[in-house]
């Protein structure tokens, strides 16, 4: 299972990237669009196809064939995640980039540390929410609770710089 989803954020990743040589690309309108629109989006999509390197064609092709042969509930994630990372600001993507440096430059030891001590966080919170939230189930892991109010920030953890991350 964990090999899946290493496979399926690469492909996630890739596909990101791929999607950044497009990054011009209107966003499609929310209502119906008309005939009218949908001919003009489809040109307007042909070159921009046009202008793409046989490489990236090729890339994009492989990544639509592996992404239409997994099963839909797996297909759903990978489509979530890459549109969370079209969302993220450039700090955010900073953020995760230094954040996946770090991590390949953990030892295999130290990664396996950080995943029991991620799990031992999350089934504490889990258990804390439960018994605060009888009957609820928790948020995803880890929960950030979001401000109403624009005078209380949403409370964050700090960014650690990697000399400061906990000993694992």
């Amino acid at each position: 299972m964990r090999q899946l989803r290493v496979c399926m954020l690469a492909v996630a990743a890739s596909l990101a990237v791929s999607v950044g040589q497009c990054a011009e690309a209107p966003v499609p309108p929310k209502a119906a669009p008309t005939d009218a629109d949908r001919v003009q989006q489809e040109k307007h999509l042909d070159e921009m196809w046009g202008n793409l390197s046989l490489e990236a064609k090729t890339h994009l092709m492989q990544l639509h064939r592996a992404l239409r042969e997994l099963p839909s509930e797996d297909r759903r994630f990978i489509q979530d995640r890459v549109g969370k990372f079209l969302e993220m600001s450039a700090q955010e993507r900073e953020k995760l980039k230094k954040n996946k440096q770090y991590w390949e430059k953990m030892t295999p030891e130290q990664r396996e540390r950080a995943r029991a001590q991620f799990e031992q966080r999350r089934r504490a919170f889990e258990a804390k929410w439960r018994r605060e939230h009888p009957g609820q189930d928790p948020p995803p892991f880890p929960y950030q609770k979001k401000s109403n109010s624009p005078s209380q920030p949403p409370t964050e953890e700090p960014e650690l710089e990697e000399e400061q991350w906990p000993e694992t």
